[in-house]
């Protein structure tokens, strides 16, 4: 009903259907689509399929809005606000910039957690943080790992600051009742939304798309986002060597990143020692070949990760996921939401041009996959 009224104006649908095990999942698509007006991903096109499902992290019935001119998402799900808006009064829904959303969550001022001496009054403005580095901090005292992560997180704020670092957190609470709000604040050092703006601490959670606490998203001062596993960088550099935690193009393997795999495809070099050389050996071969991606490919709809595999835990435990063998050093281009996998052959010399050529024929589908065993 929405697209008859308002599609022909401002909207087109390409209908996706996921991968099934139906035998008859080519006669249910046709039967679909005979009784919608719109445009369908071709059935052969499995695999486009399952590389949009994992880059909008899509479920059976989401509903994905995109700007058609850019290709920018504008929200990752909107079913809630077909239900909210039917008639399409508000279309397209783009959430609000950052920026606004930010000024209206500290209107009347940001409360202020523990004693802080170097800001001079107890509700502060959005423009006292100015020029700072921002983690936006999502928690409530109910939920335990929140509560267990908090006192960690303090600790790494601390570290941050004493450098003469200018970091600040912003608390956004889910909390249920005020009193717990500000039984949980008072041990925290930094600013948090007040507990009686909840529709825009809300629409804040919204905006980075918050399914789960505790969250952190680190952004630079300007606003931009850094990261959005702040709690999982925190974790494994309880020093803050690495911080802000920037993005790297070619990153260690470590238990928290293999849950990467799951949306994304990935170029993995397996080492079989540990020492500083073959550690930025592998690092400098990988690194071209994930600039000239970056470079490249960005009409490509899903992103490749980088990744080295160290001799240890980790390494093993993800070889015998993938059902590789012990060989090493061991190139491999391990792409699970496909279910398929391959290995650069053995005994070939592993060298920069080498290693792109790999990854170029990866990109253009000219290598031969054997299916990853489960």
């Amino acid at each position: 009903d929405f697209y008859n009224g308002y599609g022909e104006r401002r909207l087109e649908v390409i209908h996706v259907f996921l991968p099934t095990q139906d035998a008859d999942k080519e006669d249910l698509m046709k039967h679909v689509l005979l009784e919608v007006p719109w445009f369908a991903l071709p059935f052969q096109d499995e695999l486009r399929g399952v590389r949009l499902k994992h880059k909008f992290k899509a479920k059976e019935g989401s509903v994905v809005l995109l700007c058609a001119s850019t290709g920018k998402v504008l929200l990752k799900d909107c079913r809630g606000r077909l239900e909210e808006d039917p008639e399409g009064l508000n279309f397209p829904w783009e959430p609000r910039p950052l920026l606004h959303i930010l000024k209206d969550v500290a209107q009347g001022g940001l409360l202020l957690g523990g004693d802080r001496p170097d800001f001079k009054r107890k509700k502060i403005q959005l423009e006292d943080l100015d020029g700072s580095i921002k983690g936006i901090y999502f928690s409530a005292h109910w939920c335990p790992p929140c509560r267990a992560f908090t006192p960690h997180l303090i600790e790494v704020y601390n570290k941050i600051r004493s450098r003469g670092i200018n970091f600040e957190i912003i608390f956004a609470s889910s909390d249920r009742t005020e009193e717990s709000y500000n039984s949980y604040l008072s041990t925290m050092p930094w600013t948090a939304i007040n507990f009686k703006n909840s529709l825009q601490r809300q629409e804040l959670a919204s905006y980075f798309d918050i399914h789960g606490i505790p969250s952190l998203i680190i952004l630079d001062p300007e606003g931009r986002m850094i990261t959005e596993d702040g709690r999982g960088e925190v974790n494994e550099d309880p020093d803050a060597e690495l911080f802000p935690w920037r993005p790297k193009r070619v990153k260690i393997l470590t238990d928290r990143l293999t849950t990467t795999f799951y949306h994304s495809p990935a170029i993995v070099f397996f080492l079989d020692k540990n020492d500083d050389d073959e550690i930025d050996f592998a690092e400098n071969v990988l690194n071209t070949s994930a600039e000239w991606f970056e470079a490249h490919c960005q009409n490509i709809i899903y992103d490749l990760n980088f990744f080295i595999a160290l001799e240890g835990e980790t390494g093993e435990s993800f070889r015998y996921f993938v059902g590789l063998d012990d060989a090493s050093p061991l190139l491999t281009a391990i792409d699970i939401p496909a279910n398929r996998i391959t290995t650069m052959e053995y005994g070939a010399e592993i060298t920069i041009n080498s290693v792109k050529s790999f990854v170029q024929a990866f990109v253009s589908e000219q290598l031969h996959f054997s299916q990853i065993k489960k």
